[in-house]
């Protein structure tokens, strides 16, 4: 008969949980939860973090750096659903300059999009429009607060 030592399986068992938990890939986020980025402190570049996700077709990301007001009037799940089934799809975003007044301040942006034209038998268009933005400066972060909801309109 075969007797088994208690402290010698407690070890083993240990042990295996361990390299379990080691070798165990690392939890992916969902797409519900954006994971925190580092955004840059400038207004300039945090204007640009928010084009390039808008860009790559992170809307949902983009979101965190709406105005906290902004944020409570629309979701992340809300803005990322507007934002990303308009009829435009940006091709690019470059922050091309700003005027600052204090905490508040104007940031232009060059956007490149394609534009699907309703009724048209022409296709899409690619164009390039200019945007002004207005971006503040909330316990010292810079956020947009968007002239739409879902933020920014061509002009």
């Amino acid at each position: 008969m075969n007797i088994v030592n208690p402290l010698r399986s407690a070890a083993l068992l240990a042990a295996l949980a361990l390299a379990a938990c080691a070798t165990a890939p690392a939890p992916v986020p969902s797409r519900d939860e954006a994971p925190p980025a580092p955004f840059p402190s400038d207004v300039e570049g945090r204007a640009q973090a928010r084009w390039d996700l808008l860009v790559s077709g992170h809307p949902d990301r983009a979101w965190d750096l709406l105005s906290p007001s902004s944020r409570e009037l629309q979701t992340r799940e809300q803005y990322a659903a507007v934002v990303g089934n308009r009829p435009v799809r940006w091709l690019g975003g470059e922050v091309i300059g700003k005027k600052c007044d204090g905490d508040s301040c104007t940031v232009a942006v060059k956007v490149r999009y394609k534009a699907e034209i309703p009724q048209s038998n022409a296709g899409p268009i690619e164009s390039i429009a200019y945007l002004d933005e207005r971006w503040i400066r909330s316990d010292g972060e810079w956020f947009l607060v968007p002239d739409k909801a879902a933020g920014g309109e061509l002009r």
